[in-house]
């Protein structure tokens, strides 16, 4: 009757044999390394209860994955939200009061030193060609500079129609502006682009078709796809301003 092998016996001093196979057994590895494991040593070992790499790595799996499923819930409700936003209808009640959740209506005064700075340099400009009509008697040069101080005249005309009292009103349909003789809506705008010169920012919006002028004064009388807003005149940091504007023609959300 066969007795029953020693555990780890076999395997130590063992090997499968394999034609390409020029390892050396296990018992010899382990000689050579000067580690002498015996059968009750390597029973030892294999009886040893040891954490598994499963349950290291992934013990805290569950709070991984439920964050994991709330950053996702909150990206899918980000582009839910943002997708009806777009798609609301000013004309519906429900579209009316999200646009106005998200896209409440801001208003922004004209600086009034800017607009008299501006006014006043104009007036100087103005008593300097005065002056020059009376000191040089000739009639070629007095009739250049009346007409000179008659365009002068007209421009400061015009800059105190649009930018006296100035007010701008920016809504999620679009802007009014005290300078103009009609809202401008975003549905009638192409594209937005914005010009900046030292610390000023001026707009120009390109429209879908030509319209008539939305400047009050204008002199030009033919339609244009172009309509300018110098944000220079207003109170306020001009580039914020301009992101404003363009969050709310894009109607993008804030983060």
């Amino acid at each position: 009757m066969l007795g029953r092998p020693v555990f780890g016996r076999d395997y130590s001093r063992k090997k499968l044999p394999h034609p390409l196979d020029s390892h050396p057994t296990l018992q010899a590895r382990l000689d050579s390394l000067g580690q002498s494991v015996g059968p009750e040593e390597a029973r030892r070992l294999a009886l040893v209860s040891s954490e598994s790499a499963y349950s290291k790595w992934f013990s805290t799996r569950e709070s991984l994955f439920s964050n994991l499923n709330e950053q996702a819930h909150k990206v899918v409700e980000g582009l839910r939200s943002q997708d009806q936003v777009v798609e609301a209808d000013s004309k519906t009640e429900a579209g009316r009061q999200l646009l106005e959740k998200h896209f409440p209506e801001i208003k922004w005064e004209g600086r009034p030193i800017a607009f008299w700075v501006m006014f006043s340099l104009l007036g100087i400009i103005g008593l300097g060609l005065l002056a020059g009509t009376i000191w040089i008697p000739l009639l070629p040069f007095q009739i250049l500079f009346g007409v000179l101080i008659l365009l002068l005249l007209l421009v400061e005309a015009i800059i105190f129609k649009r930018h006296y009292q100035a007010l701008l009103n920016l809504t999620a349909e679009g802007l009014t502006y005290s300078g103009w003789k009609r809202p401008l809506l975003f549905s009638d705008v192409q594209n937005i682009s914005a010009r900046r010169s030292s610390s000023s920012i001026s707009l120009t919006f390109h429209l879908k078709t030509k319209q008539l002028s939305h400047l009050k004064g204008n002199i030009y009388p033919f339609p244009s796809n172009r309509l300018q807003l110098d944000l220079s005149v207003l109170g306020g940091k001009t580039l914020p301003m301009a992101q404003t504007i363009f969050r709310y023609y894009t109607r993008q959300l804030e983060n």
